[in-house]
Parts: structure tokens; C-alpha cells; sequence
């Protein structure tokens, strides 16, 4: 008879202490979402949001992406000639036909890869003007924060 309430306080017990831990563990989850809530709250500043149409893009860049987007153009257009002229040259019934098709093939080729040493020359040069502009405005940066520095320093003095 003296087994029989032992075991029945041990459940009890087990049983307390699961609950026990259910609420801790519950207060545990509850107290990290309410911190985090508070933390988002505290943020006052807006979030950034980049509007990629602003004017603040220097003309280079778009100079830059206007000369990609146009060499895409004239690329698909040889590959696409290309192509007819390859699906022309399996067709070719004399041997006449298919050297003048290799020769427009050979034409088209050197004609690309003219725009292509164009197209890298003109980014080249666009590429060294954005640098100039990026060096000028790192060295000016770097003027300003001297000139701060200077007051600062000028005014800690006195």
C-alpha cells in the first residue's frame, strides 16, 4: 500500500514539472516575439529604396548600356545570317554556289568582328571617362573630409 502513493506523487510530479516546462518554454517564445516586435518598432528610419530611373545615373553608364544593347542587336542579327547562310550552303546544289555562300560567310564574319573591336574600343573609352569622374569625386571627397578635419581640429584648439 505505501508503493501505490509514491507512485502516484511521482506522476504528479512528472507531470508538474512537464507543465513546468511547457510554460517555460512557451514564456521563452513569447518573450523573443515580444523583444523582436519592440525591436522593429524602434527602427525609425525608412527603408532605402532605390528608384533606378533617377537621373542620378551619369551619362556614361547609359552611354555603356546603350552601346550593349545595340551590339545584342547587331549580334543576334549575324548569328541569325549566319545561320541562313549555313542552312543556304547545306543546300547548295554546284560548286559555285557554295563558294560565294562561304565567301558572304567569311564577309559577315570579318564585317562582326569589326563592330566587335568597335564596340570594345567605344566601352574603353567610356570606361576611362567614368573613371575620371569617379577619381574626381573620390578626390573631392577626401578634400571635404580634410577641410572638416582641419575645422574641427582648428576649433578644438581655440
Amino acid at each position: 500500500m505505501f508503493e501505490e502513493p509514491k507512485l502516484q506523487t511521482k506522476t504528479r510530479k512528472m507531470t508538474v514539472m512537464k507543465l513546468l516546462k511547457i510554460l517555460a518554454l512557451a514564456s521563452a517564445i513569447s518573450s523573443s516575439l515580444l523583444v523582436g516586435s519592440m525591436r522593429a518598432d524602434t527602427n525609425s528610419t525608412p527603408p532605402v529604396v532605390v528608384n533606378q530611373d533617377k537621373d542620378g545615373i551619369p551619362a556614361e553608364l547609359k552611354e555603356i548600356k546603350a552601346l550593349v544593347t545595340s551590339f545584342e542587336a547587331k549580334r543576334d542579327a549575324y548569328v541569325d545570317a549566319q545561320k541562313d547562310l549555313l542552312a543556304k550552303l547545306k543546300n547548295a546544289t554546284t560548286d559555285q554556289q557554295r563558294d560565294a555562300i562561304r565567301e558572304q560567310l567569311q564577309d559577315n564574319r570579318q564585317a562582326f568582328l569589326e563592330e566587335v573591336r568597335d564596340l570594345r574600343q567605344d566601352i574603353r573609352h567610356e570606361l576611362l571617362e567614368i573613371r575620371h569622374i569617379l577619381h574626381n569625386e573620390e578626390l573631392q571627397r577626401l578634400l571635404d573630409q580634410l577641410k572638416q578635419l582641419e575645422q574641427s581640429v582648428h576649433q578644438h584648439k581655440t
